[in-house]
């Protein structure tokens, strides 16, 4: 069993991070038992991965908050090791962005063509720009839980891996 530290809300009044994301684990990594622990802010989730002592085996996915090219210098000021860190670059909703046509079906508006030509992985802070884009639809302001623990689930695992390095690490290793 692999026990993954991953930075959100451990409050599932509005959506269940836990079940968003084992979803899209099991796309490729059904052969492996998960024991998924939300660790709410990025701190605190880096708390309870260093606090685990009884893990076999732990990886922690948390966001970066920077420029991809900074990986190296964020995991020295953090004082994590690579092999067992995976980062969502810059933040989950990078995920969300880099396959738009499922905010387009989720939404019911056209995001994919206000995305489509910009790099995922660059913009600085992806969640205010889902939450500006989605403003006025239907559903809503994009919520960082109820949304997102919806939209977890329609990711394509396997394009994540082609376009996120540290997903790839992370099926990778985990698989």
């Amino acid at each position: 069993m692999v026990t993954v530290f991953i930075e959100g809300s451990t409050n599932d009044k509005n959506g269940n991070l836990r079940q968003g994301f084992g979803m899209l684990f099991e796309q490729r990594l059904i052969q492996r038992t998960f024991k998924i622990v939300l660790g709410d802010d990025k701190h605190s989730t880096i708390r309870k991965f260093n606090g685990d002592k009884l893990s076999e085996k732990k990886v922690i996915l948390i966001d970066l908050d920077a420029a991809e090219e900074t990986r190296d210098e964020q995991l020295k000021k953090l004082g994590l090791d690579k092999a067992q860190t995976f980062f969502m670059i810059q933040e989950l909703e990078a995920w969300f962005i880099s396959q738009s046509e499922i905010l387009d079906s989720y939404y019911k508006v056209d995001i994919k063509s206000k995305v489509q030509n910009k790099d995922p992985k660059k913009i600085q802070n992806p969640s205010d720009l889902l939450a500006q884009l989605t403003k006025k639809t239907k559903k809503g302001e994009y919520h960082k839980v109820k949304h997102a623990t919806d939209l977890l689930k329609k990711l394509s695992l396997v394009t994540l891996e082609k376009s996120f390095e540290d997903v790839k690490r992370f099926v990778d290793g985990n698989a």
